[in-house]
């Protein structure tokens, strides 16, 4: 690969992330505020990450692909505890 180019994913085109990635190092110290998903059809019972329950809230409102003009669900993910370029994911139940 050239110099400056970056490794994707045939399947998803997704740009893979490189280790010797300079500028990923220097913010590896930068965590996850927040995180706001809108336009869920309904309150989730659970939000985790790594098996553990994070703190949230929900603001009820129209969904997201429906019929009905609004404003959208609003659901806010507190700190999660996340480093910004860390692999993760949020299970919603």
């Amino acid at each position: 690969m050239a110099s400056g180019q970056s490794a994707v994913d045939s399947k998803s085109g997704v740009t893979l992330y490189d280790e010797g990635n300079l500028w990923a190092k220097s913010i590896a110290h930068v965590g996850v505020e927040r995180i706001v998903i809108l336009g869920l059809k309904s309150k989730p019972k659970s939000v985790k990450v790594k098996g553990e329950e994070l703190v949230w809230s929900w603001e009820t409102g129209v969904e997201a692909g429906g019929k009905v003009e609004g404003t959208a669900s609003r659901l806010t993910i507190k700190n999660p505890r996340l480093g910004i370029i860390d692999a993760w994911e949020v299970i919603i139940e």
